[in-house]
């Protein structure tokens, strides 16, 4: 999971309420198409580990379910399972790149 997705989940985590699409659009400058498809990409991961996907609130936006932070067990396993899966963006391996090459 890239940096922006990972950021999407633990901001929607961190709301006590449901956040719009076009909020997350405006937040991170991409598209409302983009969250959607970084949206789908959460739910695939929170999916493949058997955890509660993103509760989708018509009219209201969107939301972590209240089961995920409701139980550590799930947390400490979904914040492994994600920093496993992380890819680094293009800034970032340009600078492990130039780093490998100064040492």
């Amino acid at each position: 999971m890239d940096q922006r997705r990972v950021n999407i989940f633990y901001y929607l985590l961190r709301q006590s309420k449901p956040v719009a699409i076009d909020a997350l659009s405006q937040k991170y400058e991409v598209s409302t198409r983009t969250i959607r498809y970084d949206l789908d990409k959460i739910d695939e991961l929170l999916s493949d580990h058997g955890l509660p996907l993103l509760e989708r609130l018509r009219g209201d936006g969107i939301q972590v379910s209240p089961d995920i932070s409701a139980h550590p067990e799930w947390m400490a396993r979904l914040n492994t399972n994600i920093s496993d899966s992380y890819l680094c963006l293009q800034k970032e391996r340009i600078l492990l790149i130039q780093l490998k090459l100064l040492l």
